[in-house]
């Protein structure tokens, strides 16, 4: 047989003329996909698309299409982590890749693998050859004929492997397996018969990075046909002429322009008889050329497979924290310290408690002497600082605890009556935390043994926990026939006036926490369906701007179904709707889409007032397995979303967000045992956003800020800066889990005057504007540039 393919590039036989389909690996983990449908006349290639994530970087990947259907699935084996791993397309939609078994043994180098189908057995052996630790090379072979087993590595060659490729050609019965490897600059080829491997021959030199090898159908017996980048830049194309007794090799005939470091390389069909195709990383950007016909074989090209650009300026930046926690942060939040702490559990182990503290200014971690399982909490800042935490998961599930940011310690301060996972705590204006909802038992799904705890009750640091007090049921007469209680992780906000808008599911209420009455009427969404967990979307409480600080509620995106139907193939909502709850009628409104559809995303207010989302799945719930990394921008003001640069790690269920006081963005999370594959593993990379206004100038630097200020109270800030100051604004220390910022507030200051390096400011009015706690003073010049925050306490 001749191989028509090699390396991550292939014609596959979907569609009329066969796509063509390439795979290569991506910053951040996993694999991108490409592919061209060559019936579209307009020959547009398509992509990047998300395969799959990982928890390190693919060194290497290699492509396929198998024969166990037609058209058959696609398969990859991928170079990860000092290991081999194979996974798979379906051959139908929903196109799902499938991230399956790794191969046995683990001396396998962190650079090239190759990968054919061979017809050995009834059904295809599948073949793998790849570097070796060792030296030479490893042979490993699945066999499709035995319930799809792995067996190997058997060894062959030796010295360093930088690169290698592998067909099996016409030679012999049922046909040799052979390979070229890069040893140095030089190339080398072994070969099979039977079960034993020979060579080296080497029959190139000055070549470098991953190369490619098929055997083609030019000639009587068909040519070997090698691409391999050249150390002087370009690429080389040699050939073997299989139809001369001296098996004598050409070449190499250069083209392409720039650094190569790899190139893969095919026979279509495309362009007539005996057409070479070839697609190679080129200056960081992947670029196909061909080549037509056997007599002259020149190269043409090339065409650019697509590539987003990023300019930092309008799309931000976003740059991976390379430290290993080792813990999954499930639940963030900033401490007054200007540190996050970070707490869940122990990878593949939901009962062993972990917590770390992360200091985002050198990228330290320490970990506190003894952690509680608080896992699944509510939880939020009292007005000393301290994180309060309610709720948990497995014995704490009713219990209280506090973390120290000075001494960076956990302390157990008592236990509710009844149990609240998944519960919503806010900080009052009266200093006291706000406690409602959550289940009294623990289970993914509501159930008769864990019924949703429909009360609210109240944390006082003076006298402890207040006895529980009912929520209406039923909550809304718009929920489904069956479900009359409050929802979990509904959305809870101060307002202006005292009173407290609770969202659940498509219902908004308002609370008046003075009378504990509660208003008769229900706000309903106009999207249907519940934004609120398991279907989640996000929400936060807009900028509170001086004079009036009107009052405005944003949510956004959630699953296309309720959570009683909701399928993990259901696809997500894009919709985006506003409430001023405190407006003459309130009513909610629609307005402007986001530009991606998405459940379970995170949002964070920035200090220009603008807000940044991220994450989430294009479909499902909670269980959704298609991540959305692009990331997009709202402007309150206008009204409009813009799109910004994309994420490198997928983040999906158990993801958190929050703003640090650098202005920029700290995105982690995403566990293990409560996702779905292919992104069933730990996730504990730290992604940081730097937004646009980072890249627009000098910032602003406060020298003098008071570190505490009263209600209503004057007060000067020094600062110095290149360009006038426009807007201060106090943003309070986030809290975040499960899409929902508990304690995120944004609260702008009017400045009265500004002479020199002097602000004369005015602080909030009063508490229900700013409830009690530690903010962060940002100064925000002309161009929309802000400063490194000042922690304050406002009281």
């Amino acid at each position: 047989m001749a191989t028509k393919n090699s390396g991550f590039f292939l014609q596959s036989n979907y569609g009329i003329k066969g796509n063509l389909e390439v795979v290569f690996p991506r910053k951040g983990g996993g694999l991108a996909y490409y592919s061209r449908e060559n019936d579209d006349p307009g020959l547009t290639w398509q992509g990047p698309f998300l395969m799959y994530g990982s928890t390190e970087d693919v060194k290497a990947a290699t492509l396929i299409e198998s024969n166990s259907k037609r058209p058959g699935n696609l398969e990859v084996i991928a170079s990860l982590g000092g290991r081999l791993r194979h996974s798979w397309r379906d051959n139908k939609s929903p196109w799902k890749w499938h991230a399956g078994a790794y191969l046995p043994g683990k001396s396998i180098s962190s650079g090239p693998v190759a990968f054919i189908q061979s017809t050995n057995g009834i059904q295809g052996n599948f073949e793998v050859v790849a570097a070796s630790t060792e030296g030479g090379l490893a042979h490993w072979w699945r066999n499709n004929d035995l319930v799809h087993i792995w067996f190997g590595p058997t060894r062959f060659g030796q010295g360093n492997v930088g690169g290698v490729a592998l067909i099996q050609s016409n030679f012999g019965s049922p046909g040799n397996l052979e390979a070229v490897a890069r040893m140095g600059d030089k190339l080398a080829h072994y070969w099979r018969e039977g079960h034993g491997w020979h060579g080296p021959k080497i029959f190139a030199h000055g070549v470098t990075g991953q190369i490619a090898f098929i055997q083609s159908t030019r000639g009587v017996k068909g040519d070997f046909e090698v691409v391999a980048p050249l150390r002087e830049g370009g690429i080389g194309h040699w050939w073997r002429d299989n139809d001369s007794s001296a098996h004598q090799w050409y070449g190499p005939i250069k083209f392409a322009a720039g650094t190569v470091s790899t190139v893969s390389l095919i026979q279509s069909d495309l362009r007539g008889a005996d057409s070479l195709e070839a697609v190679a990383e080129v200056d960081g950007r992947l670029k196909h050329y061909w080549c037509e016909g056997e007599s002259n074989r020149e190269w043409h090209g090339p065409d650019n497979l697509p590539y987003l650009p990023v300019n930092p300026s309008s799309d931000g930046q976003h740059q991976i924290l390379r430290f290993s926690p080792n813990i999954v942060a499930i639940h963030t939040a900033l401490l007054k310290t200007g540190k996050v702490m970070s707490f869940s559990f122990e990878d593949y182990e939901f009962f062993r408690p972990a917590s770390f503290v992360l200091d985002p200014a050198n990228n330290s971690i320490q970990t506190p002497p003894e952690s509680h399982h608080t896992f699944c909490s509510g939880h939020s800042f009292l007005s000393d600082g301290r994180l309060f935490v309610a709720g948990g998961h497995d014995m704490e599930l009713k219990s209280l605890h506090t973390f120290d940011p000075d001494t960076q310690t956990w302390t157990y301060v008592g236990s509710m009556e009844h149990g609240r996972w998944y519960p919503t705590c806010t900080t009052m204006p009266d200093g006291r935390v706000l406690i409602i909802s959550g289940t009294k038992g623990i289970g993914l799904e509501i159930n008769p043994l864990s019924p949703v705890n429909n009360t609210y009750q109240y944390y006082d640091t003076e006298t402890g926990i207040t006895p529980e007090q009912p929520i209406p049921k039923p909550f809304s007469d718009h929920f489904p026939p069956g479900f009359s209680t409050i929802d979990l992780y509904p959305f809870v906000y101060v307002l202006p006036s005292g009173k407290v808008l609770v969202h659940s599911r498509n219902t908004t209420r308002l609370f008046n926490p003075n009378t504990g009455l509660w208003d008769p009427s229900q706000l309903r969404n106009v999207y249907p369906y519940s934004r609120t967990y398991k279907t989640m979307g996000t929400s936060l409480l807009l900028p509170l701007l001086p004079p009036d600080y009107n009052a405005r509620v944003m949510v956004a995106g959630g699953s296309g179904a309720d959570p009683e139907t909701v399928l993990q193939d259901t696809p997500a909502t894009n919709t985006v709707e506003i409430l001023e709850p405190e407006a003459p009628l309130p009513a909610w409104r629609a307005i402007a889409p986001m530009n991606f559809a998405r459940t379970m995303p995170q949002s964070v207010l920035l200090p220009d007032g603008k807000v940044f989302v991220a994450g989430g799945s294009a479909k499902g719930s909670r269980d959704g397995i298609e991540p959305v990394l692009p990331t997009e921008m709202f402007d309150p003001m206008a009204e409009t979303w813009t799109v910004m640069s994309p994420m490198n790690v997928p983040r999906l269920y158990h993801t958190t967000a929050l703003l640090l006081p650098d202005a920029r963005v700290l995105i982690g999370g995403k566990d293990s045992l409560n996702n779905f594959p292919p992104y069933d593993y730990p996730e504990h990379r730290i992604e940081i956003f730097s937004p646009p206004y980072l890249f627009k100038g000098p910032r602003p630097v406060i020298n003098l800020a008071p570190e505490r200020v009263t209600y209503k109270e004057s007060f000067t800030l020094q600062f110095s800066s290149e360009s006038p100051i426009a807007s201060v604004a106090l943003i309070k220390t986030g809290t975040s889990t499960h899409s929902l910022n508990m304690d995120q507030r944004y609260v702008g200051l009017e400045i009265v005057k500004q002479a020199g390096d002097s602000l004369t400011l005015v602080a909030p009015p009063d508490a229900n504007i700013a409830p009690p706690g530690y903010y962060m003073f940002f100064l925000i010049n002309k161009d929309g540039v802000p400063s490194i925050a000042k922690f304050c306490l406002v009281k």
